[in-house]
């Protein structure tokens, strides 16, 4: 089975695009400060599918637009 990642350039255009911080984010995920979830969209932190799937639902996304087969800067979630 291919493993899907998460395309974090794709992460951040889309958050941008909708008008959504990294504050926001970081507060509907759970995180006690903006640097949790910024790890995530700088390729620092790993995710979960269950963490990804979060994220797709916050900015009301298909999460397979979020996913990319290839690895260029992006995160790879759990499978």
């Amino acid at each position: 089975m291919k493993r899907k990642i998460f395309n974090i350039n794709r992460l951040r255009e889309y958050r941008l695009s909708r008008g959504i911080s990294q504050a926001h984010m970081a507060r509907q995920l759970g995180y006690k400060s903006t640097s949790g979830y910024s790890n995530i969209e700088r390729g620092k932190s790993s995710l979960t599918f269950e963490r990804a799937l979060e994220i797709s639902q916050i900015l009301q996304e298909d999460m397979e637009v979020l996913l990319v087969d290839e690895v260029e800067e992006a995160v790879v979630c759990v499978d």
